[in-house]
C-alpha cells in the first residue's frame, strides 16, 4: 500500500496543473480510492484482492471552450502534461456559451477525525494469514493438463472426420 497521501503533496502536484499558461481557468480534482474483496468457499478464503488507485482530472477554459484530461501519474509531471492536454482539447472545443465558469479558489477546511494514525500504521503482516487461502492451483493445474491434450494442429476439417469415423 502507498504511503498516505498528505495535504502538501496534494498542493505541490495541483500547482503543477494550476500554473498552465493560455488557460482563462483550471480546475484539479485529485481521486484517491482503494477497497478490497475477499471470497470465500468452503469457509474458508477462496480469494482475497485489493485495489488502491489514485487519479488526477484537470478542466481547463479557453474562451468559453472546456478541455478535460486525466491520468494516474500523480507526479508535478504527470498533472502537467494532464493540463496541457486539457488545454490542447479546449482549444478544439465547440465554445459553450452557457457555461457558468469555475468556481474561485476557496481553501479546503481541515476535517476533524478524517485521519487515523492508527490505521495509517497498519502493516500487512496484521492482515489475515494467507496460508489457508485457496488460490485455486490444483484447479489451474488440471485446465492446464487438459489444454496440453488439445491438439493445437488440429483444423475443423479434422474434427469432421473424426466425427464421420465414429
Amino acid at each position: 500500500m502507498a504511503a498516505p497521501i498528505g495535504p502538501e503533496d496534494i498542493r505541490t502536484v495541483a500547482e503543477a496543473a494550476l500554473d498552465l499558461a493560455g488557460a482563462d481557468g483550471v480546475e484539479v480534482l485529485l481521486m484517491h480510492e482503494w477497497g478490497g474483496l475477499t471470497r470465500f468457499a468452503n469457509s474458508s478464503i477462496h480469494q482475497s484482492t485489493w485495489r488502491e488507485d489514485t487519479g488526477l482530472r484537470v478542466r481547463v477554459v479557453s474562451d468559453d471552450r472546456l478541455g478535460v484530461a486525466a491520468t494516474n501519474d500523480f507526479s508535478k509531471d504527470g498533472a502537467a502534461r494532464a493540463a496541457a492536454s486539457a488545454l490542447e482539447l479546449a482549444r478544439v472545443a465547440v465554445p459553450d456559451p452557457l457555461f457558468p465558469g469555475l468556481a474561485p479558489p476557496a481553501e479546503a477546511p481541515a476535517i476533524p477525525g478524517s485521519f487515523d494514525d492508527e490505521t495509517a500504521a497498519t502493516i500487512d503482516a496484521e492482515a489475515a494469514d494467507d496460508s489457508d487461502v485457496d488460490d485455486g492451483s490444483d484447479e489451474a493445474d488440471d485446465v492446464r493438463a487438459d489444454a496440453e491434450d488439445v491438439d493445437q494442429d488440429a483444423t475443423p476439417d479434422d474434427d469432421a472426420e473424426e466425427r464421420a469415423e465414429a
